[in-house]
């Protein structure tokens, strides 16, 4: 399994039809979570983080926002973004366009957000022009490795700690899987960088200037 732990200048550059970070705002970082929401993690998270006054995204799967609408609703009362990130998690390189619109479309009746994140990080030209303008694609500056087994908690804590700057992207994971990798690493990479003057904060209060220029906001409920 490979990944950049900090995604690449070239990479972002090549790729200008997705967000990577908001480069306008050096004093915030972005922490996002993905796949959930979890019965058991994510309310854990976010207690975490309302006792540290720190805004997040939320990248939901839809078939878990069905089963979960009450921390969907939590979610959005507590100040923090829904994002989606498919219904099923579909791999963008194994089905064909109209699939994963379909699958994408699917999610979005459920929780209703302009961002959107690809699961794998990975989408193709055809597939976001399918998507036309009615998301933003948002991928990551810096993805540690919490999902990965061979990656300890503390290494995961040092990529944080080493990888992150202001204005970036961050992804971790709300499942149960990672359960105990998270609550290790989330209270103390928060902490670490509250102290030095950042502000953790949700992605779509401030992402002027940041979003291409096919993007456009779907209004939620």
């Amino acid at each position: 399994m490979k990944y950049f732990i900090r995604t690449p200048v070239v990479v972002r550059m090549l790729r200008r039809d997705i967000i990577w970070r908001i480069g306008k705002t050096p004093g915030n970082i972005y922490l996002t979570f993905d796949d959930g929401p979890d019965e058991t993690v994510t309310p854990l998270v976010l207690d975490i983080l309302n006792e540290r006054d720190a805004k997040a995204t939320f990248f939901c799967l839809g078939r878990n926002a069905a089963r979960h609408p009450e921390l969907v609703d939590r979610i959005r009362l507590e100040g923090h973004t829904l994002g989606n990130h498919s219904f099923d998690h579909l791999d963008g390189r194994r089905i064909d366009a109209r699939t994963f619109l379909s699958n994408v479309m699917r999610a979005h009746e459920i929780i209703r957000s302009p961002l959107f994140r690809p699961p794998y990080g990975w989408i193709s030209s055809r597939q976001i022009r399918l998507l036309g303008t009615s998301f933003h694609i948002i991928g990551w500056t810096v993805l540690p490795g919490d999902f990965d087994s061979r990656v300890s908690r503390e290494l995961c804590l040092k990529r944080l700690y080493r990888h992150t700057r202001g204005g970036d992207i961050v992804v971790l994971h709300d499942r149960e899987a990672y359960k105990e990798k998270l609550l290790f690493l989330l209270p103390l990479f928060l902490d670490h960088f509250i102290t030095q003057g950042y502000r953790f904060m949700a992605l779509e209060r401030d992402t002027s200037g940041e979003i291409p220029k096919f993007a456009m906001d779907i209004k939620q409920p």
